[in-house]
Parts: structure tokens; C-alpha cells; sequence
């Protein structure tokens, strides 16, 4: 029993070592990135925006007894702030999401199949968002290829990921503590201000979200006669994935920690755990897989083929070819194939050798690259607002600075009281600390080799809530007595 405590201790203290370097990393990167704005008036109002906002938080709260009460308010809030903020905003596709709608349009008029084909179209090149142009059509579809009415979907998606974050955080904190966590996650300007862009993060956050709630709620209470629970937590996994392929980092998160309880607390439980959960897992994403592949949709498949692309845009910002993108649909990757008469296999093999290449001959050149793009992606705005539209950004550029200035004030305190949690209690012990700090972790070590913008920090913005807002209440409670 002592030589097992021995081994959990040092599983424990490499876990806090691993999330408190990407923490520390982080916050170093907010205040490098953001040290010669502090004292200039927009950030000084961010910051005061900041203030008041989690004063009125904290005020509404006391208000509020009960549960239902509680997701009444978060869902009537949800919907009216971000009914009323893309009103205003009138978010139109652009880029990437532009192609999705059209192809979600085509979905619906049948002529997506031809197209899919195409070895130098962005469906078969990207052929993973086929899954998400499918969801878009379904809606395309339902409400006859209504922009508004598919924004209003997302927006309800997004409220249902803010209750879904109260009712995680209810699982081992109190009503007023979730209710605040929550509102101020309703808030963060960096998840409601691209509430308006066909942005496959929205649905992928909510099934992640539902994932990761199953996850706390059950794994520690194991009931064999619920062994379903862990069927619907790969149904909710292969759903977020489906969405977003990035999404695999939280399936291999659940995996991972479960083993390491099974093994590190001799509960076999865990074993159980794992083998169902990534086993239903694999059986809808093969069925669905070759569904699509059968029906014409997708017929190469949903699960993608251009990782070696991603790593080479993650290693050097550029493909193999050092040619550069000039549209969503002529990308550094079709150039690349186009060099290569979009033959995929002789593709491949020169990418592959490319990297090999540069890693052994200009190792230095490729960390001096990783270091300034982990720097700007941990600690840069987050440039969703960029897809919202130039028209709103330059009718109202102040409010567009404060709103970023105070999602940058939000992120450091969530980074700040998620380093505090993790240093107080033992990580791998509790569920709710050593799930969300694994994907948090997770997301970190794979944007350091693939592409990254800092639009890509949604899933980590969740995982901190649920890290930080124990920790901010535990140390409002202190100030108070």
C-alpha cells in the first residue's frame, strides 16, 4: 500500500509539473504580448469593464436560491444577449464558413456528390468538414436556406453549452458558485462574439461539454446496471469529433486518465470505463464513416488525410511548396497538390520527407518558429472577431478594444485561479481537475506542432472555468471572513 502511494505521489507531482509549465507559459505569454498596453486608456476601461461585469455577477447571484431558477436565468440571458448582439452585428460567411454554407447548400440540391470528387476541390481536400457541411445542410434544409434561422440554432447551442457548464460545476460546487462561473462564461466576450459565425467549435463545445459532464458525474460513482451511461459518452465524443475532428484530443484525454485511475488506484472500474466508452466510440465512428462513404457524400471518407500538411503549417507556417494561400478554397495545400497533379500518395511521401528533412537540418529555425506561434496563440486576442464582419469592427472599433480587452482579462484570471486549483489539491485524485487540466494540456502539445490560431483556444477556455471557478470561490470566501 505504501510503495502505491509512493507511485500516485509521483504520477501526481509529474501531472502538477506538466499543467503548471503550460500555465505558467501562458500567463507569461497574456502579460508579454499585452505589457506595453497596460497603462493606455482602452485597456484601463477593458479593465474596468472587467470589474463591473464581475461585480454584477456576483450581485445578481444572491438573488438567485435554486436550480431552476438558475437555468431559467442562464438560458432566457443567453438567448437575449446573443439574439441582440448578432442583430446588431449581421455576421456574414466569410472564408472557410462561406464554402461550408455553400456546400451545405449543395448537400441539399444534390450536387455536392460531383464536387467531393474532385481531387482539387476543398471537400476532398479537407474532406473531415464534410461532417460539419452535412449538420449545415440539415438546417439549410429545415429552414429553406435561411442565414438568421441557422445563426439562432448556434445561438441556442451556445446557451445550452452555458447550462451544461452551471450543471458541471454544480457537481462539486454550490448553486451561487456555478451560477457565477456560468454567467461569467455567458459573458466571455471570446466565446459570445463570434456567437454569429457558422463555426463548427459551437456544437463541438456542447457535445465535448456533455462528454466531460458524463464523465465527472459518473466515473467515480460507477453503477454497472448504467453501463449505457458510457455508450452515450462515446455517442457524445464521436458527435463532437464528427463536428470538429480536433475534438479526438478529449477522447484520448478520457482514455488516458481512466487507465491511469485504474492502475494508479487498483479501481477496475476504470478499466470498464475505458473499454466501453472508446469502443462505442469506434463503432459509430466506423459505421457513420462508411454511411457517408456509401451515400456518395463523402467518398473518400470523413476522417482526414493531411496531417502532414497541418504539421507542416504547425513546424514552419507554410506548405512543402513555400507557396502561399490566396482564398479559403486555394490554399498553401491545394498549391501543394496542384504541384504534385493532386496525386494525394506522391503527395504524402515528399511531405513526409520534407519534414524529415527540415527537422534534422534546421531544428533550431523550426523551435524559434514554435516558441513565437505558441507565444502569440497563448497570449494574443482571440481572433474570432475577425469573421464577424469589417462593417460592425469599424463602426464600433472601441467597443471592439474593450470587448478584447476584457476576454483578455478573463482569460489571465481563468489561467491564474487554474494554476491556483491545480497547486491545491492532488490532480489526479479528483476527476474535476484532472480531466479539464489533461485536455487543457492536451490542446497545448498539439497546437506546438500543428496549425494554430488563437480562435483554436475554445475547448481550452472551458477546461479552465471548470479548473478556475472553484478556486475564485474558495478565495472570495476568504476575503470575506
Amino acid at each position: 500500500m505504501l510503495q502505491e502511494s509512493r507511485i500516485s505521489k509521483i504520477f501526481n507531482d509529474i501531472a502538477l509539473l506538466l499543467i503548471m509549465f503550460s500555465l505558467i507559459f501562458y500567463l507569461r505569454c497574456i502579460f508579454r504580448i499585452h505589457r506595453e498596453t497596460l497603462i493606455s486608456i482602452t485597456f484601463a476601461a477593458g479593465i474596468l469593464c472587467t470589474v463591473v461585469l464581475v461585480y454584477i455577477v456576483a450581485a445578481l447571484s444572491r438573488q438567485i436560491k435554486t436550480d431552476t431558477a438558475s437555468i431559467t436565468f442562464l438560458l432566457l440571458t443567453s438567448l437575449i444577449m446573443l439574439l441582440i448582439w448578432n442583430y446588431y452585428v449581421q455576421a456574414r460567411p466569410v472564408s472557410d464558413y462561406r464554402v461550408l454554407w455553400e456546400g451545405a447548400g449543395q448537400i441539399v440540391d444534390g450536387t455536392f456528390h460531383e464536387r467531393a470528387l474532385r481531387k482539387d476541390d476543398y471537400f476532398c481536400m479537407f474532406n473531415y468538414q464534410i461532417g460539419y457541411a452535412f449538420y449545415l445542410s440539415i438546417l439549410f434544409r429545415l429552414f429553406h436556406g435561411s442565414l438568421a434561422a441557422a445563426k439562432i440554432v448556434i445561438i441556442i447551442v451556445i446557451a445550452l453549452t452555458n447550462i451544461i457548464i452551471y450543471k458541471t460545476l454544480r457537481l462539486y460546487t454550490g448553486i451561487r458558485t456555478s451560477l457565477c462561473g456560468a454567467t461569467l462564461f455567458m459573458c466571455y466576450p471570446f466565446i459570445f462574439m463570434g456567437s454569429g459565425i457558422l463555426n463548427n467549435s459551437h456544437e463541438a463545445m456542447l457535445f465535448e461539454a456533455l462528454a466531460v459532464y458524463m464523465y465527472l458525474k459518473y466515473a467515480d460513482n460507477l453503477n454497472f446496471n448504467r453501463w449505457y451511461v458510457w455508450i452515450i459518452t462515446g455517442l457524445f465524443l464521436y458527435l463532437a469529433v464528427f463536428m470538429r475532428p480536433t475534438a479526438i484530443v478529449i477522447v484520448i484525454a478520457i482514455f488516458i486518465l481512466s487507465i491511469l485511475k485504474a492502475l494508479l488506484y487498483r479501481d477496475k472500474a476504470y478499466i470498464l470505463i475505458a473499454v466501453i466508452t472508446i469502443t462505442a466510440y469506434l463503432i459509430i465512428n466506423s459505421a457513420v464513416n462508411n454511411i457517408f462513404i456509401a451515400s456518395g457524400l463523402a467518398p473518400y471518407g470523413l476522417n482526414t488525410n493531411n496531417l502532414w500538411f497541418k504539421l507542416s503549417l504547425g513546424l514552419t507556417g507554410n506548405g512543402i511548396t513555400n507557396q502561399y494561400t490566396t482564398s479559403a478554397e486555394y490554399t498553401n495545400l491545394y498549391y501543394d497538390l496542384k504541384f504534385y497533379g493532386f496525386n494525394y500518395d506522391a503527395y504524402k511521401a515528399a511531405a513526409q520527407n520534407y519534414i524529415n528533412t527540415i527537422l534534422r537540418t534546421k531544428t533550431f529555425d523550426i523551435i524559434k518558429f514554435v516558441y513565437r506561434k505558441m507565444v502569440y496563440f497563448s497570449g494574443s486576442f482571440d481572433n474570432q472577431f475577425g469573421y464577424i464582419g469589417i462593417d460592425f469592427a469599424r463602426r464600433y472599433p472601441v467597443m471592439i478594444n474593450i470587448l478584447n480587452i476584457s476576454g483578455i482579462c478573463i482569460y489571465f484570471l481563468s489561467v491564474l485561479f487554474s494554476g491556483i486549483r491545480c497547486c491545491t489539491r492532488k490532480i489526479l485524485r479528483l476527476n474535476e481537475i484532472a480531466l479539464p487540466a489533461l485536455i487543457f494540456g492536451g490542446y497545448f502539445i498539439t497546437y506546438i506542432l500543428f496549425e494554430t490560431q488563437t480562435r483554436y483556444r475554445y475547448e481550452q477556455y472551458y477546461m479552465l472555468f471548470l479548473m478556475a471557478v472553484p478556486a475564485m470561490s474558495n478565495l472570495w470566501r476568504r476575503f470575506k471572513s
